[in-house]
């Protein structure tokens, strides 16, 4: 007689099987829930470590903006911010706390030292619900430090390296450095474009030279080219090639509009240039396509009746110093550059004389101008629609001509101050510029430029025997 399994074998084997599946599906729902877990670590580390760069960009672009604090972060005009308290990313939390640092004898401490101002601590969290009763959270740290510092004292006391005599007897009139070069233009006298060699700064070497049309009143380097307006009533714009330097050659000239031909400077971003003009029978900012340098066109531009003297570009906007004294500051919206709009005008009167702005530059969320008669401004173009006055240096001579050292936040100046021909200014504090350090050339400069990869000064000379000088920290 055949025998089937027992009602309790049954009970038994069921029972056996339901252990192995409960055992099963377990250690794969453990699996899952590892797996997910190691996911979601890995996109909270990606978040935290963004978080990190995002306030070491903040503190690339000004110190000062890097204040204690918790934050989110945002981007504006190509820049990282510290802005809002937070952001939520689907699950994810993520906040960046900025925290002063103490110190005792150099070595940072929790509490007890004293307040270092030179160095603060970065604190990116992120935070999220791996499950509805579970919070995971993930911080990474690190320190930055204001170490550019050091090199303002360097400019304390600067002096002159050399100086670089061009053919003729032209006076320098502006002055534009980068790499193991100056661009340099002058006034009166043929040849008047120039093209001078620093790889060794104490020993500058004229190594080549252009005659342009009409007389050149600045100039600006991009690439291979260089952009110089003139007085010319039929070449207003030059661009020289520039891409083998002891050979420059004129790619092109374009004639501007308007029955008063000056154009005063010129500012390329890309493809585009922004010319500035004086006033007079037609327009006076210009919106310029130059991505075919050898043809380039206008694509729009703005009547101000006013005298326009320098401009500098920033995102969608571009900032023009004015000879209006009752709006020193224009801003023009640039976005689509075939209806260029005037936005608004920022008068800088409430903040001292009313004075002829001749000279802008900038960077981050800050201009710097300035005028006839002085002073130094600080403008803040944080909200570019709504600019402010926040910082000021007064000097009572007329500031020529501006350029800045972003790293170290120094802004170098020339003005008509017969002790103080250069002058280097500190910006580490933006509502306080402070002088540094100053040098007294033999004659009025005119043009300045800051050479960051030789930490050099270039100044433009009203000189027939030294147009160009070399001054060093």
């Amino acid at each position: 007689m055949k025998k089937g399994f027992s009602i309790v074998e049954i009970i038994v084997s069921v029972a056996v099987l339901g252990i192995i599946s409960l055992a099963t599906i377990t250690t794969l729902i453990q699996t899952l829930s590892t797996n997910r877990l190691s996911d979601e670590y890995a996109q909270g580390s990606y978040l935290a470590a963004e978080g990190i760069e995002a306030a070491r960009s903040v503190k690339e672009q000004n110190w000062t903006n890097l204040l204690a604090g918790t934050y989110g972060i945002s981007s504006s005009s190509g820049y990282w911010q510290l802005s809002g308290t937070n952001n939520v990313l689907g699950k994810f939390t993520r906040t960046v706390a900025v925290s002063a640092v103490q110190r005792n004898a150099g070595t940072i401490v929790a509490s007890g030292g004293t307040v270092d101002a030179n160095t603060m601590k970065i604190d990116s969290t992120v935070s999220w619900n791996f499950t509805p009763l579970r919070t995971n959270t993930i911080t990474q740290s690190t320190y930055l430090t204001y170490y550019e510092k050091a090199i303002a004292s360097s400019w304390t006391n600067p002096s002159l390296e050399s100086t670089a005599d061009t053919s003729g007897n032209g006076n320098g009139v502006k002055v534009y450095s980068v790499g193991n070069y100056i661009f340099g233009i002058t006034r009166l006298a043929t040849p008047n474009f120039h093209v001078i060699d620093i790889t060794n700064p104490a020993v500058p070497t004229v190594v080549g030279s252009l005659t342009l049309t009409g007389t050149p009143t600045n100039i600006f380097v991009l690439g291979n080219y260089a952009y110089v307006t003139t007085d010319s009533g039929s070449a207003e714009l030059h661009i020289v090639n520039i891409s083998t330097p002891a050979s420059p050659s004129l790619t092109s000239t374009l004639n501007i509009s308007g029955t008063n031909t000056v154009t005063n400077s010129v500012y390329v971003v890309g493809t585009t240039a922004y010319v500035v003009k004086s006033a007079g029978g037609g327009n006076e900012f210009f919106v310029i396509n130059v991505a075919n340098p050898a043809a380039p066109a206008t694509q729009g531009s703005v009547n101000y009746a006013q005298a326009l003297n320098d401009v500098y570009v920033s995102g969608n906007y571009a900032y023009v110093a004015t000879s209006n004294t009752s709006g020193e500051l224009l801003v023009f919206n640039v976005t689509t550059p075939t209806a260029p709009t005037l936005t608004t005008t920022l008068n800088l009167t409430a903040s001292g004389s009313s004075t002829t702005a001749l000279a802008i530059d900038g960077f981050g969320s800050y201009l710097f101008m300035g005028r006839t008669n002085g002073p130094f401004d600080v403008i803040s173009i944080a909200t570019p629609t709504a600019p402010s006055a926040i910082g000021r240096y007064a000097t009572a001579f007329t500031i020529n001509d501006i350029d800045v050292n972003q790293t170290n936040n120094l802004v170098f100046i020339t003005s008509a101050d017969t002790t103080k021909d250069v002058q280097v200014l500190s910006i580490a504090s933006p509502t306080t510029p402070t002088l540094v350090g100053s040098y007294d050339s033999t004659s009025l400069l005119s043009g300045i430029a800051y050479n960051s990869s030789l930490n050099r000064v270039i100044g433009a000379m009203s000189s027939t025997v030294k147009e160009f000088i070399i001054v060093k920290p």
